[in-house]
């Protein structure tokens, strides 16, 4: 990736979190539902062929029993590149919650990267336990990294995730979410790389009382 003069760095993801920070302001005021969550990640990462790509992920997420307590999480995915710009890729995983509340969940998704940006463009089918349906949510993504220097990078990114068909017939239809996070990645070598990011996670249940999420993230990812 080029290495970009470090104001030009900083400007951009800043003006992207202004943007998000604005937006969300009105719901944030009137969100008095908010909790701190902690989220531990791992990934190992191989290249299949060429152009095929595999990476197998899990994450142990500390929740407050309000939210369904502790969370541990894997999930396989394989992606492609169409072109040199495009990727396509699809997986599935299994969510658990504290007390056996279980989720599987198979996804699709595309990605298009235009130089520092990138757009995903995803859609989940969940599974639940004692559910009426399967769940259809589509996600949104747009993302900026850029290096700050040769083992560092930085990014910005911003999410909007909405229910296409909820897992009860019944009840409430409608449930947006926003995501905001800003990361700082660093290379420990040729194979591995460590991570340290803020998320914000704003949920929108309709007339219920929306919620506001504090995420702190640490990851490590290793390529072989």
């Amino acid at each position: 990736m080029m290495h970009l003069p470090m104001t030009r760095v900083f400007m951009r993801p800043a003006a992207l979190i202004a943007c998000c920070a604005a937006a969300w302001q009105p719901s944030i005021a009137h969100a008095a539902d908010e909790n701190t969550q902690l989220w531990l990640i791992g990934a190992v990462r191989t290249e299949l062929d060429e152009e095929t790509r595999a990476m197998l992920d899990g994450s142990l997420r500390f929740r407050e029993d309000s939210r369904g307590g502790e969370e541990k999480t894997i999930r396989l995915t394989l992606l492609t590149d169409v072109t040199d710009d495009v990727t396509a890729g699809g997986g599935a995983g299994i969510w658990e919650a504290a007390g056996g509340a279980t989720e599987v969940r198979i996804f699709q998704q595309l990605m298009v990267r235009m130089g520092d940006l990138s757009a995903r463009t995803r859609l989940e089918e969940r599974i639940f336990d004692r559910a009426d349906r399967v769940e259809l949510r589509f996600r949104q993504r747009l993302l900026y990294a850029a290096e700050i220097s040769p083992t560092i990078e930085a990014s910005v990114d911003g999410e909007w995730l909405h229910l296409v068909q909820t897992r009860n017939r019944l009840g409430p239809q409608y449930r947006d979410q926003f995501r905001a996070r800003v990361a700082l990645t660093k290379r420990l070598g040729d194979d591995f790389t460590a991570g340290l990011a803020y998320l914000a996670i704003y949920d929108g249940l309709g007339d219920r009382r929306a919620r506001y999420a504090h995420v702190p993230q640490i990851s490590l990812d290793w390529r072989f």
